[in-house]
């Protein structure tokens, strides 16, 4: 069935997510706390549309993301099916602060259209009339969420969907990185447009743990987006080419695999500042139907640059900063450079990209609207095209409004090629068993150039387990190996079957140019268990992603055990592939650590198990 939502998403995303309303001492204002005079509660739209076999399902996490919004103080309204109508979710949207959508997914790239459609991909999927069935389905492209009106710096939170955080329908094809990435654009585009700071896509994570995290001290989305399930064993951030000065964050489970996590639009945006136009200060427009889109794809305006005094003081460039290295080969990994500065009046800032050679191969121009920002090299010259492996050398020269320049910032960074697309396949194995059917994970790469490699396997710590390839001189071209579980723990070298955990393929390619890492997850246990939260209370509802190494005979159970009840198990569902999800509501009873184990037979017939906990409030 054409976009149906990401069934392999074991765990709905996104509690109600709220920033850290201020009072006027400047105090947080968290629960139990009572609010100034005058002071509006944020308000939570929570929108569930028909999902055909999922809208139970859909319908339960809309529910539970509602209550916890509501426990939290805020203004909640529920746009649920079967009374999801474009109609009365334009209309509840006005004004919102966080917008949660739980529904179909239809994005661009896909599979049934050789161009964007703005009228019908990239929005959301709704009743096409009140009380319609759950398998009426109508999409609304991002032409109509640029017309929604949210509040200033609102959050949206788009959960259960295919292709908005970069991912492919089940049983589709992973995309590329560049597909993924131009997914993630194209899907926020619309929201951004309809006044969104942000939008956040998740996949195999639930979100109940952010919203605690927001009304803590205030931190930027992007360090929330990290710090609350952050994978970050491939990150990819690179700027919108829909939405002029927005950014794009990808937190894959791996370079080539699982585009389940993005951010997009102002990554530095703080928790805060998601509730600063709270309780409804944006003008609501009338409720009912917005205006009809236009017949291309709404698209915000370049911002302009606030221009200063004419004065005689240049700007001062206090900091400018960069990785020291990156990878421009087109495999979406580190294929840009991204500079940050701090400068001490809006202007503009003038780099020149110099090689070792003394010789300017590229010139960039960038409007500096604010004290902090960021640049962004995409390794190319001034002719258009990748420039050699390198040491090349950032000089950075502050402009004032009326072109006085300040001190220049001078900082390297090296352009190194030589891997590409490093991939582990399967992530999840389980070799233990001996006979189970996934002894092997293949470990693939792709070398540009000649290279002396080095390709090891590390546990979570950074430790070396097992040495592949050592300082093995090899030439251009496709490479393989394979790894079976086995290494050599404690530092010896006799090697032996390691314990399940999470696993590392480094590859470390050295050039005249340098030495360039790359690295691959891999789940080494028979079981990958994804929680929807860390913590919860008493009939919370939980959801389990279960992804299994290999073929079972049947869906595996999810047994769970609460301090002071009887165990009691639940069976999960199948998501497609060795994907299962497993949701269930804790009981009332004592709080402590509740302990989960999944239990699954293979073909082969070993059972198997893996134990996993959360912690009962």
């Amino acid at each position: 069935m054409h976009h149906r939502p990401l069934a392999i998403l074991a765990t709905s995303l996104v509690v109600a997510l709220f920033g850290a309303l201020l009072g006027p001492a400047g105090m947080p204002l968290g629960v139990g706390m009572v609010r100034a005079a005058g002071v509006q509660p944020p308000r939570v739209v929570v929108v569930v549309g028909p999902t055909h076999g999922l809208t139970t399902s859909n319908l339960q996490w809309g529910e539970a993301i509602a209550e916890r919004a509501a426990a939290q103080g805020a203004q909640v309204v529920r746009v649920f099916h079967p009374h999801a109508t474009w109609a009365a979710v334009s209309a509840a949207a006005a004004g919102a602060n966080v917008l949660v959508y739980l529904g179909h997914g239809n994005g661009y790239p896909s599979p049934y259209t050789s161009t964007l459609m703005p009228d019908r991909q990239d929005g959301m999927g709704l009743d096409p009339v009140d009380g319609a069935a759950d398998d009426q389905v109508q999409y609304y492209g991002e032409q109509y969420m640029a017309t929604l009106h949210l509040a200033p710096n609102a959050l949206v939170v788009l959960n259960h969907l295919c292709y908005a955080s970069g991912n492919s329908e089940p049983g589709q094809p992973e995309p590329t990185a560049g597909v993924a990435v131009e997914r993630v654009d194209n899907f926020a585009a619309g929201f951004l447009a309809g006044g969104a700071g942000a939008v956040l896509a998740l996949g195999l994570q639930d979100a109940g743990d952010i919203v605690a995290a927001l009304f803590g001290p205030p931190q930027t989305l992007d360090q929330l987006f990290m710090a609350s399930g952050g994978i970050g064993a491939a990150p990819l951030t690179t700027a919108s080419t829909r939405t002029p000065g927005a950014w794009l964050h990808l937190d894959p489970d791996s370079a080539t695999a699982g585009f389940y996590r993005s951010l997009a639009g102002n990554l530095d945006l703080l928790t805060s500042q998601v509730l600063s136009g709270a309780g409804g200060a944006t003008a609501l427009p009338p409720a009912g139907l917005s205006p009809a889109p236009a017949s291309t794809p709404a698209v915000p305006p370049t911002p302009a640059v606030p221009q200063s005094p004419a004065s005689d003081q240049p700007p001062v460039l206090s900091a400018f900063s960069a990785p020291s290295a990156f990878t421009p080969n087109g495999d979406g990994i580190s294929d840009t450079l991204t500079a940050s500065y701090q400068i001490s009046a809006p202007g503009t800032l003038e780099i020149s990209i110099i090689a070792a050679s003394g010789a300017v191969v590229r010139h960039l121009v960038v409007a500096a609207t604010s004290d902090a920002g960021q640049a962004t090299w995409d390794g190319r010259g001034d002719d258009g095209l990748v420039v050699p492996d390198g040491t090349y050398a950032l000089v950075a020269t502050p402009l004032s409004a009326i072109g006085l320049p300040g001190a220049a910032l001078t900082i390297h960074t090296r352009v190194l090629t030589a891997i590409r697309a490093p991939r582990a396949t399967p992530a999840v194995f389980y070799p233990l068993d001996r006979g189970g059917g996934s002894d092997l994970t293949t470990l693939s790469v792709t070398l540009t150039q000649a290279a002396t490699v080095s390709w090891t396997v590390t546990d979570a710590s950074g430790r070396v387990v097992r040495t592949l390839w050592e300082r093995r001189a090899v030439p251009a071209g496709a490479w393989v190996t394979s790894w079976d579980g086995r290494g050599a723990a404690g530092g010896g070298k006799t090697l032996a079957p390691l314990p399940v955990g999470r696993y590392l393929s480094a590859i470390a390619a050295t050039t005249a140019a340098g030495t360039v890492v790359m690295r691959s997850v891999i789940w080494l246990m028979p079981f990958r268990l994804t929680l929807s939260t860390a913590t919860a209370a008493a009939r919370q509802l939980v959801s389990v992603a279960i992804v299994s190494a290999e073929p079972l005979r049947a869906a595996p159970r999810l047994l769970v055990l609460q301090p002071g009840l009887p165990a009691y198990a639940v069976t999960a569902a199948p998501i497609g592939g060795f994907a299962y999800r497993a949701v269930f509501r804790l009981r009332a009873g004592l709080p402590g650590t509740v302990q989960l184990r999944a239990i699954g037979t293979d073909r082969a017939g070993n059972l198997l198990s893996m134990a996993a906990s959360l912690a009962l409030r």
